[in-house]
């Protein structure tokens, strides 16, 4: 660009290539990660879904527990396999709800930090570099989200059949049945000694370092081994510590412990069938007096 003799500048010539048009593309910057963010925090928090799972999976755990009161005081033989199915399929659908919850705030965060990246990349928006944005796809981020749900949608049978394996309420509602005719039975993906209190062929409800009954039963999701929660409180610090099971090589932390749900279940159905065991020789005696001579 030349200027003329008044100094001012003289658009009749040019020495540089000027563009048809500005790109409508506007260059990625901290202002348009601020916008994305906030846009999609506000339809992917979760807390209320989170919430509303949590409520659902712990009252039905809840009326587990009155059944089985039900259950030991009228000595009933059979358990009502109707009602622990309909549980199990209540906690499948919850449960089912978060995982599908969980793939896109999953596919927003990845979409995110490709975001980020991808703004400390882009170079200056400048005549140099006019040909570069022009060339950006400028909804690629919000095709990146897309993208990722749908490539994770694509597995999500077999990846949810593993989170459901995973998840301690599955796993009680499953096999709730089995649990409430006997607290000790051995389940039979349960049969490895290296991941459950296991003793004569009978599920341990005892803590195996105060020997006292489990009351607050704790997992490790890393070796399976079940603690009372007050050694965890007293023992298991950030730095954590190594699984005191004699033969197991895991070091445990505070974060790798969840709340046994299963061994909960365990424990309500023992107590109630102690309870039991105590009523029955009173309840003979009345019977036995109120029988005429």
């Amino acid at each position: 660009m030349s200027r003329g003799a008044t100094g001012s500048p003289d658009f009749t010539t040019t020495d540089a290539v000027i563009p048809d048009a500005i790109p409508s593309y506007t260059p990625l910057n901290r202002y348009i990660l601020r916008e994305f963010e906030s846009t999609t925090q506000v339809p992917l928090r979760d807390d209320g879904i989170k919430d509303a799972v949590r409520s659902q999976l712990n009252g039905g755990l809840q009326d587990l527990f009155a059944y089985v009161e039900c259950f030991y005081e009228n000595d009933l033989k059979k358990v009502d396999t109707e009602l622990t199915d309909t549980y199990l399929e209540m906690a499948i659908q919850a449960l089912k709800a978060q995982f599908d919850l969980d793939m896109m705030s999953n596919a927003v965060a990845k979409a995110r930090e490709q975001l980020k990246s991808d703004i400390n990349e882009n170079p200056e928006l400048m005549l140099e570099t006019l040909e570069y944005f022009e060339s950006v796809d400028k909804q690629g981020v919000f095709k990146t989200v897309k993208q990722r749900y749908l490539e994770a949608m694509a597995t999500k049978d077999t990846d949810f059949v593993e989170y459901l394996e995973s998840n301690p309420y599955y796993e009680m509602y499953r096999n709730a049945a089995q649990i409430i005719m006997d607290p000790y039975s051995v389940i039979a993906n349960e049969d490895n000694d290296d991941d459950v209190g296991i003793s004569g062929g009978k599920i341990s409800l005892t803590d195996p370092i105060s020997m006292t009954k489990l009351e607050d039963p704790q997992r490790s999701r890393k070796c399976g081994h079940t603690f009372n929660s007050d050694y965890i409180k007293r023992n298991v610090g950030s730095r954590g510590i190594d699984c005191p099971i004699p033969g197991c090589s895991y070091q445990l932390t505070k974060d790798d412990f969840v709340p046994d749900i299963s061994m909960r279940l365990r424990i309500k159905v023992a107590n109630e069938k102690e309870k039991q065991g105590k009523r029955k020789p009173v309840d003979s005696v009345r019977t036995r007096e109120s029988t005429p001579a």
